[in-house]
């Protein structure tokens, strides 16, 4: 659910900044537009004016930031795209992460003699800066005002693309039901189409439903002509109204219509375009009608009758901006276009031309840019330009998360301090401990060697003496005995040895003889 309201928030922020500059831009331009219309629907032909109100389509089809250093947008543009809305973020209790640091304990180090001091170890899969183990639950977010917008807009933009599925449905099947012309009709069919220069097949069918003469299809065109209407109006009359319905052909305002309404749905939220659009319906008709007086040439008198007498026939009116292009729209525009055609003499051409044209993409490339350019380094003033307003809230922000991690790192750096003089503490400790140790051990070795030389406590070289003469004496003693019995010298006792020897002999040989 969390992640549904995330996506739709987000699609809310987007659509928000992408609507509210187009308001803001499309709405200065209508306006711009409107004035420009104002004082220059008496001087020029409708063709000029017409394709001057195309730049509001075109306004609604390029982005925002279309940008020109000669367009209006190098004087205004800080204005026109400044309107950012900052979104509303869910106020959250920022939390410092949480350090943890190592309690050494320095009493549990022993001190006395012959032992190992053990230095406390850290796992080394256990992180210094950890953070909590239990978090609260996130709740979950609410829907914030830019996603009601957009889901408001969906919700209608969806009802108004069905019903015109549903009109397109119904245009077809009224198609499908209508008649083909009969052979007469269809030679001024044919006769009207040479006139105005088409060449292409154009259907024209009967139809008993319609109400007045309509043009509907995109890629097949088909001219509808009410059955009463082909009956009550004369030849000449009936080949102004066929004039009419090719003209819009010819223009391509069969696409233009389609375009029209789907940004009339998409933008249904701009006041102003609704104006625009029923201002575009109403100038392509007198242009159409320009067209059609051209076509005629002398019997041009005869088309405003014609208005009329299709004007009483028809007894029902399209809905507004899904309606198909016809002769008659409404009363109000026949009044107009028959008060225009009587005011002003018949033209002489009914093409924009090529002035017309270089002065409609001038004020495009002037009026349609509205986005900031970058300008010279020669108009680039001395004086730094104050901060703009869409970004002071966000940097704000942005400062304070600075102060804020700041205060943080602050904080680390104290307690990485803490804890290194912790660790020194314990070095020079384990140190100290380590170096009586070794002095013990020391001393102990020269204890257990000193019963191994004497047993009387005397210098080195006095005891090593007296061990030796006792190692020569005791070597005397147990040689004396192997010698003789007696204690005399040595030469007396060898001598005394080999007389004995000798005695010993004579004994052995005597009893072998006697034998």
């Amino acid at each position: 659910m969390n992640t549904i309201l995330e996506q739709i928030n987000s699609a809310g922020g987007a659509f928000v900044d992408f609507a509210l500059p187009m308001l803001v831009q499309s709405g200065i331009l209508i306006l711009i537009l409107l004035l420009i219309d104002f004082l220059l629907r008496r001087k020029v032909r409708a063709v000029f004016r017409y394709w001057i109100w195309m730049l509001v389509l075109a306004k609604l089809v390029l982005p925002t930031s279309l940008a020109s250093p000669l367009s209006i947008g190098y004087l205004f543009g800080d204005r026109l795209t400044s309107l950012q809305v900052v979104p509303t973020l869910p106020q959250t209790v920022e939390q410092s992460p949480i350090v943890t640091t190592p309690i050494i304990d320095l009493s549990s180090i022993p001190t006395g003699k012959h032992t190992t001091p053990t230095m406390p170890t850290r796992p080394s899969d256990e992180p210094i800066l950890s953070k909590p183990l239990t978090s609260s639950p996130v709740s979950p977010a609410p829907i914030s005002w830019q996603g009601v917008v957009f889901l408001l807009w969906l919700s209608i933009v969806i009802a108004m693309g069905l019903l015109l599925l549903q009109r397109a449905v119904f245009v077809k099947g009224l198609v499908a039901q209508a008649e083909e012309a009969d052979t007469s009709i269809k030679d001024t069919f044919d006769s009207c189409c040479k006139r105005i220069g088409i060449r292409k097949r154009i259907g024209l069918k009967i139809s008993v439903n319609a109400t007045s003469p309509a043009v509907c299809g995109l890629f097949r065109p088909v001219i509808l002509l009410p059955h009463n209407l082909s009956q009550n109006l004369s030849t000449g009359q009936l080949q102004a109204v066929l004039l009419h319905e090719l003209a819009h052909i010819k223009r391509g305002d069969l696409w233009i219509n389609t375009v029209q309404t789907a940004l009339q749905i998409i933008y249904l939220y701009n006041p102003l375009l609704w104006l625009a659009n029923a201002i575009i319906r109403r100038v392509r008709e007198q242009a159409v009608d320009e067209i059609v007086l051209v076509a005629m040439g002398p019997k041009a008198q005869q088309y405003t009758e014609t208005l009329l007498n299709v004007a009483k026939l028809a007894f029902a009116r399209p809905a507004l901006s899904l309606r198909l292009i016809g002769v008659i729209e409404s009363k109000n525009q026949l009044k107009e276009r028959i008060r225009k055609m009587l005011e002003r003499p018949v033209p002489e051409r009914a093409k924009l031309g090529i002035v017309g044209m270089l002065v409609v993409f001038a004020l495009g490339a002037f009026l349609l840019p509205m986005a900031k350019a970058n300008k010279s380094a020669a108009d680039t003033p001395a004086v730094s330009e104050k901060p703009k307003t869409e970004t002071e809230a966000e940097l704000k922000m942005l400062q304070d998360q600075i102060v804020q991690l700041e205060k943080q790192l602050q904080r680390i750096e104290k307690q990485i301090q803490q804890k290194k003089s912790q660790i020194a503490e314990v070095e020079t400790k384990v140190k100290e401990q380590s170096a009586l140790i070794k002095k013990d051990k020391q001393g102990a070795g020269k204890d257990k060697e000193k019963p191994k030389v004497t047993k009387e406590k005397a210098p080195a070289k006095e005891q090593s003496a007296l061990i030796k003469k006792d190692k020569q004496g005791a070597g005397k003693d147990k040689e004396e005995p192997k010698v003789t019995k007696e204690k005399a010298p040595a030469k007396e006792q060898s001598a005394l040895i080999k007389k004995d020897k000798q005695g010993a002999g004579k004994d052995k040989e005597k009893p072998s003889r006697s034998k």
